[in-house]
């Protein structure tokens, strides 16, 4: 039976399944067309992100894992658990895409149809960010220094067809220094930190640079946040009065 899994809850659990696949939807490039008057065409303002798209499951109920319930109960638990929690965006999965999960949150819901005792069809429409995120780019890779180093490389093979945004923590054996993360070849590189922490985080999605709870955004200098482009990436780590002691990256591999 085919499943989606929303928020850590199966909708096999509430007695329901999809009905078919429900295909690949593409999310739109966020671009926009400017006339030029008395031009060939119109300019492209290309914001380099993606806009959100629906993905409509069709689904039923199976009567024989509701008979317990009565009809009331068995519409009552579905459209509870998906329109009682608004507030942000959540984790759906589904059994057409193993290994990947997205960022969704479910639209206004469709009318439910009774067919017959226990048996029950509508349309579920989840809004979802542009992304499929893999569960193997949720895997932290490490690299720990028995002898701390002043510089380092690390190479990362990126197996999507897309740039991702990682996040990239570094503990430091003091918490004075420079601190700078290059890729040769990438637009943002370097990355340079003027240390007041002895372990930094560097979330590329969230564009933002904190040490803990404290915030050095201020002390920190970049043209553009670390991108993990397809293929090879060569990460080079380097410091100035401090060592390194660790670091930790979680790629968050993703596809579109």
């Amino acid at each position: 039976m085919n499943d989606l899994i929303y928020n850590g809850k199966s909708l096999n659990s509430y007695g329901f399944t999809i009905k078919k696949d429900p295909g690949k939807e593409i999310a739109e490039r966020d671009i926009e067309l400017i006339d030029i008057i008395g031009g060939e065409g119109s300019e492209i303002n290309d914001s380099e992100g993606y806009r959100n798209v629906d993905r409509v499951y069709e689904i039923n109920s199976f009567p024989y894992w509701n008979e317990n319930k009565s009809d009331n109960q068995i519409t009552k638990d579905l459209t509870s658990w998906l329109y009682s929690q608004y507030g942000d965006y959540k984790i759906l999965r589904d059994t057409y895409n193993p290994g990947y999960f997205c960022y969704a949150i479910p639209k206004i819901p469709n009318l439910i149809a009774f067919n017959a005792k226990h048996l029950y069809d509508t349309t579920l429409t989840f809004t979802r960010k542009p992304f499929w995120y893999s569960d193997k780019g949720q895997e932290e890779i490490i690299k720990e220094f028995n002898d701390p180093v002043s510089s380092t490389t690390i190479e990362l093979l990126n197996p999507e067809s897309i740039e991702s945004l990682p996040l990239i923590i570094v503990d430091f054996s003091s918490n004075t220094g420079t601190f700078t993360l290059t890729e040769d070849g990438t637009k943002w590189s370097p990355l340079v930190v003027d240390l007041n922490v002895s372990e930094i985080e560097i979330d590329s999605a969230e564009e933002n640079i904190s040490g803990g709870e404290i915030d050095i955004n201020d002390m920190s200098s970049c043209e553009y946040f670390p991108k993990l482009i397809p293929g090879h990436n060569l990460l080079n780590f380097s410091t100035e009065n401090v060592l390194i002691t660790k670091i930790r990256i979680i790629p968050r591999w993703r596809r579109l």
